[in-house]
């Protein structure tokens, strides 16, 4: 028998590379010394009284602890790329799928202007196709009454044709010297109107919450 097929020698690698146990290590030198003592008899009978050659048994115990390395090796292997690609996965699946809240600042705390009689100030924002949870808020004061009203695109172009059609929009906020705007939207494009209906006085506006849209996508 060669060094490669001694069984012993491949009994005491896996121990030492930790393959099996001390336990499994103790078994398996047992059963070797007496596959041992059988060989060295010269035959075995099994259970049906037939003689069995020792060296085939030898040979059979060879092939199973080369076959359970090879399968031990496969399997170190699999477990090992197994840990080397699942992380990234993992990793881009969770950041790709997790919402994110926008926040638009359309008028900051604190910011002024100044409406002469029959003039407005706007500013336009969109929301993307997608997005939910959408909300505008925020509040403002002026000295004399303004209309404030959130315009659809088709909204805001009747308005510049006819500034009273600022009264049709569903989020109009009335003619008033101040009010807390607060309003749920679809995703769309709008423009946020603040018009001065008078016809002689200059009128100023305070924003005093900031105008926010937020929403999450």
């Amino acid at each position: 028998m060669s060094n490669e097929e001694d069984p012993l020698k491949i009994i005491k690698y896996r121990y030492a590379k930790g393959e099996i146990s001390k336990k499994e290590y103790l078994q398996m030198m047992n059963d070797l010394k007496e596959r041992q003592d059988n060989f060295e008899k010269g035959t075995k009978i099994n259970k049906k009284g037939t003689k069995i050659n020792g060296g085939w048994i030898a040979t059979i115990i060879v092939a199973i602890l080369i076959i359970a390395g090879i399968s031990y090796v496969l399997l170190i292997n699999n477990e090992t790329q197994q840990y080397q690609t699942s992380p990234s996965t993992v990793y881009t699946s969770i950041y790709t799928t997790i919402p994110q809240i926008h926040t638009l600042t359309l008028f900051s705390s604190g910011q002024v202007f100044s409406l002469n009689p029959g003039y407005y100030e706007f500013v336009n924002f969109s929301i993307p196709q997608g997005a939910y949870s959408i909300n505008i808020t925020g509040s403002y004061t002026s000295q004399g009454k303004v209309e404030v009203a959130i315009l659809t695109p088709a909204q805001y172009g009747a308005f510049t044709q006819n500034p009273s059609s600022i009264t049709s929009s569903q989020y109009y906020y009335g003619d008033t010297q101040g009010a807390t705007i607060n309003a749920v939207l679809p995703a769309g494009q709008y423009t946020l109107v603040f018009y001065d209906p008078g016809i002689v006085t200059q009128d100023t506006v305070t924003i005093i919450n900031p105008v926010v849209v937020e929403y999450t996508k």
